[in-house]
């Protein structure tokens, strides 16, 4: 169960649940539909940019083509239909930039008081860090279609005409 596997993680991971998959389902990314991601930006990340506006403004397109290229295919994706819900964190202020389709919603119940507890700890850990701004996002996972939290920042800044520097992100 939970105990043995997180007697044999690396310092810092932890299972905070386990749960059965069906006997005859081979795939079990097959039944992930969806990620939280965390993504902590360096002070000036977008220059002089806000980054409430940058994802307001690429999430207010209808599509946002982006080139995906993958072990074994390369071809152009719609990622913003793929883009669940997205948050942005600067100092104490919160901006919900979107809110996803009932259906993606996983129940709060789900989450437990631990996993809350870490993930506010952690996120106020790097901030402290020197990345004051955070964007959570939940995003398509899975087999069926995934997406990466650094493809939705790279499109934020191609969107913007901004240079894209993975190094200013966390």
């Amino acid at each position: 169960g939970r105990e043995q596997l997180n007697a044999q993680t690396p310092s810092g991971v932890r299972f905070l649940g386990v749960k059965r998959v069906e006997e005859n389902n081979n795939k079990a990314m097959a039944q992930v539909r969806a990620a939280d991601y965390s993504v902590f930006l360096k002070e000036g990340a977008f220059t002089d940019r806000s980054a409430p506006d940058l994802l307001s403004s690429l999430l207010g397109e209808q599509e946002m083509i982006v080139h995906k290229v993958t072990k074994k295919t390369e071809s152009d994706v719609d990622i913003r239909p793929l883009i669940f819900e997205a948050e942005v964190m600067t100092g104490e202020h919160s901006l919900f930039i979107h809110r996803v389709d009932e259906m993606y919603r996983i129940p709060k119940e789900h989450a437990s008081y631990e996993q809350e507890y870490l993930a506010a700890q952690t996120s106020e850990r790097i901030r402290a860090e020197g990345y004051p701004v955070v964007i959570d996002m939940k995003l398509s996972a899975g087999s069926a279609a995934n997406l990466k939290p650094e493809t939705v920042i790279e499109a934020m800044c191609t969107h913007a005409n901004l240079p894209y520097d993975p190094f200013s992100f966390l």
